[in-house]
């Protein structure tokens, strides 16, 4: 539960982790180094995650391995279970579940790499 999770990531271990769930693949040392720098010499970590989860998302090569919206929308709750077992590592509660499919159902503008996004931003995110 994310109740459970207490320590809280270092720089190096949240880029190194977004990056492997945005890409499915893991991101080089020296490439975790840089990106860790980022963060630091902007010095407001939220705002340096925020860019780094932007740049991320929108990179061309590697793809983000992110659902089409299409996918998303034609099964809501899969992609609500698999959304957080690939960011969080647990199972949406009922709550959870219930709160995405109305965002998503009731906004035809809510994308999958919207949804992405907040959750790398999340507050549990930061955790393990």
């Amino acid at each position: 539960s994310a109740a459970d999770k207490l320590k809280e990531k270092t720089d190096s271990q949240w880029i190194a982790v977004l990056y492997t769930n945005v890409f499915q693949q893991a991101l080089s040392a020296g490439d975790i180094y840089r990106a860790g720098q980022c963060i630091t010499s902007i010095g407001d970590k939220e705002l340096a995650r925020e860019v780094i989860i932007s740049n991320f998302l929108n990179y061309t090569s590697p793809t983000p391995q992110i659902p089409t919206n299409a996918d998303m929308r034609s099964d809501i709750d899969k992609f609500v279970k698999d959304t957080y077992e690939r960011f969080l590592i647990r199972r949406p509660t009922e709550g959870e579940k219930q709160y995405f499919r109305n965002e998503i159902t009731n906004d035809p503008t809510r994308s999958a790499e919207i949804i992405y996004y907040s959750f790398a931003l999340s507050n549990e995110y930061l955790f393990y």
